[in-house]
């Protein structure tokens, strides 16, 4: 028996050394349970957590994607490089889309819209289904200047295209428990592209089946270290100018508590945000900014942001200088005391430099005396943001950034991201 058992314990330390292998060093996650939690849903949640769910359910992200007739935006458009007519419009209980051109080829059709995608804060625009084949509307609406416009991506086309494919990359960011298209295909779905419209809870808290059962807890990224904690808002709001998963993985393969870096490697220009910002620049943005650079990892997302409340325009002025004098409290009275929204001058609202009709919110948090806004060239150079040695990993899935879809030509021997051009490594 001692043989058999010693036997045993050899075989099993080459396995156990090839296992640890097989998962590429992944880091190991925080909150996790055995067996494997599962997703569940906020209404999980809202039965004992009421008051912040009812909280949540009105901010941008509870709000991003679901059923387009529901929400149907109505209103009509006429593209003149194409020379097409677009209507939206209520048809029963279904949102439909309808294409018209009469001068030139004539093109007449329409399409039943299935999703919608956007909180409306910015814009929104729709999703329709062909054959299983999930595709977005060539149109959208611009909340901020209220006018419908071609969708990024469509604007200087001069022909009538219907092929902008959604796959479930583009989802990750606007719903959850996006599911898996069928094998041989990106954009087909066997049923549901989505099974929880809008960011759900579990998006930042972990899957929460093991908690509901009682026997774990959820994740708390105001309790993680720092790089699990900016993760958590990382996944969705660094969208650089591509997000390669790492072999074998696929984005919705990342859980809160998890190192995002063991699912994706994102990269960035090497002079990202310096000039002018894209709609999703936020972490290049304050990773560049003197607050970041001076708090370091005290700094991050929630720090300033509350994602469970949306804040009334009426109160965001008060709400932000809050946040503002946790660190400068001695310039309460003394620094331009009859202005008290400190981003107008320091966080301003600048149009978007890859999305039209957009404002982007600087997070560079600028002296205003020092404001840089001007839109310089772009740099060639790409970099991994937030690593010392980015390592290509053969069979990697690329996801190119929505506003800005580039390959990404350079990935072997990439300094590491740095905001500060004074210090960058060359």
């Amino acid at each position: 028996m001692a043989v058999v058992d010693r036997l045993a314990a050899i075989l099993l330390i080459p396995l156990s050394l090839a296992s640890a292998l097989a998962m590429g060093g992944r880091s190991a996650p925080i909150g996790r349970q055995s067996p494997q939690p599962q997703y569940v849903g906020n209404g999980a949640c809202g039965s004992c957590h009421k008051a912040i769910s009812d909280s949540y359910a009105q901010t941008a992200m509870a709000r991003t994607s679901g059923p387009a007739a529901p929400n149907l935006i109505e209103g009509s458009f006429q593209h003149s490089p194409s020379g097409v007519s677009f209507r939206l419009f209520r048809q029963g209980r279904t949102a439909r889309l309808a294409y018209d051109r009469s001068a030139g080829p004539p093109l007449h059709g329409a399409e039943t819209l299935k999703y919608f995608v956007g909180s409306n804060t910015r814009g929104r625009t729709f999703l329709f289904e062909i054959d299983g084949f999930l595709y977005q509307s060539p149109v959208n609406y611009f909340a901020a200047k209220r006018v419908w416009d071609m969708s990024p991506g469509y604007s200087q086309l001069t022909q009538m295209e219907l092929n902008h494919p959604v796959d479930s990359t583009c989802l990750f960011c606007h719903s959850s428990r996006v599911q898996r298209p069928i094998d041989g295909t990106i954009n087909r779905f066997a049923a549901e592209a989505f099974l929880q419209p809008g960011v759900g809870c579990e998006r930042c808290h972990g899957p929460g089946s093991e908690h509901v059962a009682g026997r774990g807890s959820m994740v708390n990224p105001a309790r993680l270290g720092s790089g699990r904690r900016d993760d958590v808002c990382m996944q969705c709001h660094l969208e650089g100018i591509a997000r390669i998963a790492r072999a074998g993985r696929r984005e919705e393969d990342y859980r809160p508590g998890d190192m995002l870096s063991d699912v994706l490697a994102i990269f960035v220009r090497e002079d990202a945000a310096r000039g002018g910002l894209g709609a999703v620049s936020q972490f290049e943005a304050l990773a560049r900014s003197a607050c970041k650079r001076g708090s370091g990892d005290a700094l991050g997302c929630i720090t300033c942001h509350d994602p469970h409340v949306r804040v009334a325009p009426a109160d965001k002025a008060a709400f932000y200088r809050s946040r503002c004098l946790t660190c400068h409290a001695t310039m309460a009275n003394r620094h331009h005391a009859g202005q008290p929204d400190c981003t107008t001058c320091h966080m301003p609202r600048l149009d978007s430099a890859d999305i039209n009709h957009t404002a982007v919110t600087d997070h560079r948090i600028v002296e205003a005396k020092r404001r840089d806004r001007s839109v310089e060239s772009p740099a060639r150079t790409v970099t991994q943001f937030n690593a010392t040695s980015p390592e290509p990993r053969a069979g990697a899935r690329v996801r190119r950034g929505c506003a800005a879809r580039r390959h990404v030509r350079r990935a072997r021997g990439i300094p590491a991201f740095d905001p500060d051009p004074t210090r960058r490594k060359r």
